[in-house]
């Protein structure tokens, strides 16, 4: 993979990890798929697709809230969850 950060020679995949080129790659295809001459159809079948990985998102957000309290007593875990995620107290 060719270097994208000339200052640290990192790559890409060294800096963000393949999840993050996959979700890339992803969002790639569905603005792709959003563009001027986008049928309505095709718009649907992008808005189901963000339906659904957002509810993907949602569960994986819980599975790491739960894993994270399991970890070293949940010491830290609200403050990853809101400062990485966004997430809020009351979420």
């Amino acid at each position: 993979m060719k270097q994208h950060n000339p200052t640290t020679g990192e790559t890409l995949e060294q800096t963000c990890g393949w999840a993050e080129i996959a979700n890339a790659d992803i969002l790639a295809v569905l603005r792709g798929q959003v563009g001027e001459g986008a049928s309505r159809a095709q718009l649907g079948r992008v808005a189901e697709t963000l339906r659904r990985m957002e509810a993907q998102m949602s569960a994986l957000k819980c599975d790491l809230a739960g894993r994270l309290q399991r970890t070293d007593g949940g010491a830290g875990a609200g403050e990853v969850l809101r400062d990485q995620l966004g997430v809020t107290n009351r979420e």
